[in-house]
């Protein structure tokens, strides 16, 4: 790189191995994303590093420096703080140089101008380097220099509100994520209930949830015919705010509501019905590994005791 004197100690260590980095990219025609955004990173902290300390290496001026001071600033404020900015330099410079005519020629003044200058020579060729690279990056996750272990059916069984293959601790589903209705949801109601193949337990405990949840849009929808709500949610894009009474979009708002909560409660008695479907029917069977549990109780009946 050009002009190594405006370095500072953080822009050293954030360009430390940046030109073999990038010459390596060019060379093979092949960057990662995640690298690629490393490097502007990079770049963008040892920019500001350098850059702020333009002022205090050529000589900040002083209160009583007042016939040169903000000519001085004004040259100096022409380094971009991004570098995607940094072509800026050679139009707007001598603008500026023209601009403060005489004050232009004061030696504090012409220190900063060719500072600037020298500012931009450095970080140019880097702009240029990085916008070479861009046809070369590939998205997407870096490879595991180690690949991973297959999974296996080892250790794995059913969950009973979700119907995937989840790891087993204790014969009981291991921590998991899932999509239930209206989003995602961090834990599944399914964790720390017994696989399927093994227990009905956890597909009764979801039959709860959904019944709590009925009783509860079952009252919210009878408040809504009765046109006794004041306010209701209401989402705008990312936005959710609360419409009241007293708001133009109340009624037609209410009535999309009402249309919503009618559906919410039918999709939930629906799977109400099937859930208690899946209790009735249930009966052991062998987990995914083919280990045999057919000697456990059904909990239903007399709660959860494996066989002797």
């Amino acid at each position: 790189m050009k002009h190594d004197d405006l370095q500072t100690p953080r822009s050293i260590k954030n360009l430390a191995g940046l030109e073999d980095r990038i010459a390596r990219a060019l060379e093979n025609k092949f960057i990662r994303n995640v690298d690629y955004q490393t490097l502007k990173q990079r770049i963008s902290n040892a920019l500001d590093s350098e850059r702020d300390a333009v002022p205090d290496r050529i000589g900040r001026p002083g209160p009583d420096d007042g016939d040169w001071r903000e000519g001085f600033y004004e040259v100096v404020y022409l380094i971009p703080y991004q570098l995607s900015h940094i072509r800026t330099i050679p139009k707007r410079l001598p603008q500026v140089v023209a601009r403060l005519g005489e004050a232009a020629k004061h030696p504090k003044i012409a220190v900063a101008v060719d500072a600037v200058s020298r500012m931009y020579e450095r970080w140019e060729p880097i702009l240029a380097a990085m916008e070479t690279l861009k046809p070369f990056i590939i998205k997407g996750r870096t490879p595991r220099e180690v690949p991973a272990d297959a999974r296996t059916l080892d250790n794995t069984g059913t969950c009973s509100c979700c119907n995937r293959n989840i790891k087993l601790k204790d014969l009981k589903i291991v921590d998991h994520g899932y999509q239930l209705m209206e989003g995602r949801v961090g834990q599944c109601p399914g964790v720390g209930h017994y696989a399927l193949e093994v227990s009905s337990e956890g597909v009764e405990h979801l039959q709860d949830i959904f019944k709590k949840r009925l009783e509860k849009r079952s009252k919210y929808l009878n408040l809504l015919e009765a046109d006794k709500v004041e306010e209701i949610p209401y989402q705008l894009g990312r936005k959710l705010e609360m419409v009241g009474r007293d708001d133009s979009r109340f009624a037609s708002v209410r009535n999309e509501k009402l249309r919503l909560t009618q559906q919410e409660i039918q999709m939930l008695e629906r799977e109400i019905n099937r859930l208690g479907e899946v209790v009735d029917n249930w009966k052991p069977r062998l987990l995914p590994d083919g280990a045999s549990h057919f000697g456990m109780m059904d909990t239903r009946k007399d709660g959860y005791q494996p066989a002797p």
